[in-house]
């Protein structure tokens, strides 16, 4: 094997305590940190609760083509595909999308949905 170091002085005794503290105390900041992140919900998620609050704060509802008669009175951006309509709620072109689970479980599972938002919970 190598060669050991170790002290034999108090005052480097006490320098490796210090030292030893200091790690310790970085060590435990980051896993609480880390832990804390972990368990943090998303801002996001939520946000939009009904139909009748995109309606009062005048927001767009993303959808397919094919549901344009969905929710009579709501602003609606209309897509030809799921991926860009999705890529429109990423960015920020509609608050909310309409999107069946079984479809977005699709996306989701075969990789199309390269947006951070195709995450599938629960």
């Amino acid at each position: 094997a190598g060669v050991v170091h170790s002290t034999t002085s108090w005052p480097g005794r006490f320098v490796l305590l210090g030292y030893g503290f200091f790690v310790y105390i970085t060590v435990a900041s980051y896993t609480a940190n880390l832990a804390s992140f972990m368990i943090q919900k998303s801002d996001s998620a939520g946000v939009i609760s009904s139909l009748s609050q995109l309606m009062s704060q005048n927001l767009h509802v993303c959808l397919l083509e094919a549901g344009s008669s969905f929710a009579p009175g709501v602003r609606k951006r209309e897509y030809d595909d799921y991926i860009p309509m999705l890529e429109g709620l990423k960015g920020k072109k509609c608050a909310a999308a309409v999107i069946g689970r079984e479809s977005m479980h699709k996306i989701v599972t075969s990789g199309q949905g390269q947006s951070t938002i195709c995450v599938e919970e629960g």
